[in-house]
């Protein structure tokens, strides 16, 4: 508190002194005067009035000095003023040893006192931001918990989208392997960390053997925890983890994977290897299902038109699907499935095979033939169409006999082509 009001008191005191009005001097008036005697006796009112005034102001006064009194003999057992005073203690000793050092004390203190102010708002400045920065790191371990989620659900997606599609089917069988694409992963991960070379001879020994591709030998765990071992890996190499860098045989491998931007560091956070197909064919309709890559290129071609045929109900184009089919798959495959999808989707069929358009029931054959260097129709209708059925004589194996056969089983009775 300030000093101003420790003097109250007096210059109440100081008014009150001067607050009565003078009296007036009987020798300059007549006591016998009406006049006279009326303005004596206005004064003496005036003065009773001023009188208790001044009472007041006087106890008033007395009032601020008790007071005064009162707060001089708190105000030492105050906390506050325990404080100061310990303060006071210790600046006057600081002051004794800045004098000791022959060092400006007051100024020096002072300076050293604001310094230290302009340090602790920086200090919890600092404080705030590494605040801000825990919720940033907290908000992107939620990001990336969600984005591995998310990616999950790609491949429970595509899962249940080949379980839905190939239900029943009998000659191919797809199964999604999570991350299991051995042709790119290797690419695109050295891509991601800009590095032009191999694994084999850099980032050393992984689950029991070099480079990256050993992530597809080892079984014992699965191909994303391995990718997340490995992400570990290259993280700890990064903040020079001496147990990481060790691991490593190219020591300009490790320098490059610690000079990777924070940036490059959330792109291999966020890298996942792309999925792979494990397809399985079988030539017995249901029997017993080889891996496509073990097929001939007939197998394979097999194996793919299965699941196209299978999948979707929109109108569907097929150029030369007998292309290295032998006869047997030709009928098995696309003719059987041919008839089956025929009933829920409009197919179109590009073939030199007439099997394909007599067995597979065909409803509209449209016979094109090139002319003066154009495709031109030449004749187009149903099977029961004779100039269809002559066209088709002059392609198929076996010529009318086989036709014949065809026709006696579309109901034809014993009708012969003439």
């Amino acid at each position: 508190m300030g000093k101003t009001w420790e003097y109250f008191d007096k210059s109440v005191w100081d008014i009150s002194k001067t607050l009565l009005p003078r009296e007036l001097d009987s020798q300059y008036f007549d006591a016998e005067c009406a006049d006279d005697k009326e303005l004596f006796e206005a004064v003496d009112d005036i003065r009773v009035i001023f009188e208790k005034l001044q009472n007041e102001m006087n106890s008033i006064a007395q009032r601020i000095d008790n007071a005064k009194r009162e707060w001089r003999q708190a105000r030492p057992d105050l906390k506050i003023s325990k404080k100061i005073t310990i303060a006071n203690q210790e600046y006057t000793k600081q002051l004794a040893q800045f004098n000791t050092v022959g060092a400006d004390g007051s100024s020096t203190y002072d300076a050293l006192v604001k310094q230290k102010q302009d340090l602790e708002e920086k200090l919890n400045g600092l404080y705030e931001k590494r605040k801000t920065l825990v919720q940033h790191h907290k908000n992107a371990e939620g990001c990336l918990i969600k984005l591995r989620d998310h990616r999950a659900k790609i491949t429970k997606l595509r899962k249940n989208f080949l379980e839905a599609t190939l239900i029943g089917n009998s000659y191919v069988q797809i199964n999604v392997i999570p991350f299991g694409n051995k042709s790119t992963v290797e690419e695109e991960f050295l891509k991601l960390i800009g590095w032009s070379r191999g694994f084999e001879r850099d980032i050393g020994d992984v689950n029991g053997n070099e480079g990256l591709l050993s992530l597809f030998s080892d079984t014992s765990k699965t191909i994303e925890d391995k990718i997340t071992s490995l992400k570990s890996l290259l993280y700890a190499i990064h903040t020079n983890d001496a147990m990481a860098v060790a691991t490593a045989k190219d020591r300009r491998f490790v320098s490059h994977i610690q000079g990777l931007t924070p940036e490059q560091i959330d792109r291999i956070n966020c890298w996942f290897p792309e999925d792979s197909l494990d397809i399985r064919y079988s030539l017995k309709d249901g029997g017993s299902f080889n891996p496509v890559e073990q097929g001939s290129p007939g197998q394979k071609t097999a194996a793919l038109l299965a699941f196209i045929l299978s999948y979707g109900n929109e109108p569907l184009v097929l150029d030369q699907p007998e292309d290295d089919l032998d006869n047997h798959l030709i009928y098995d495959l696309i003719v059987t499935q041919l008839r089956e999808i025929k009933q829920k989707r409009q197919v179109l069929v590009v073939t030199h095979n007439a099997n394909i358009v007599v067995n597979g029931d065909a409803e509209n054959v449209i016979v094109l033939e090139v002319r003066t260097g154009q495709t031109q129709i030449t004749t187009q209708g149903g099977l029961q169409d004779p100039s269809i059925r002559d066209k088709i004589c002059q392609v198929l194996e076996g010529g009318k006999e086989a036709f014949n056969q065809r026709y006696k089983r579309i109901n034809a009775g014993d009708n012969k082509i003439s």
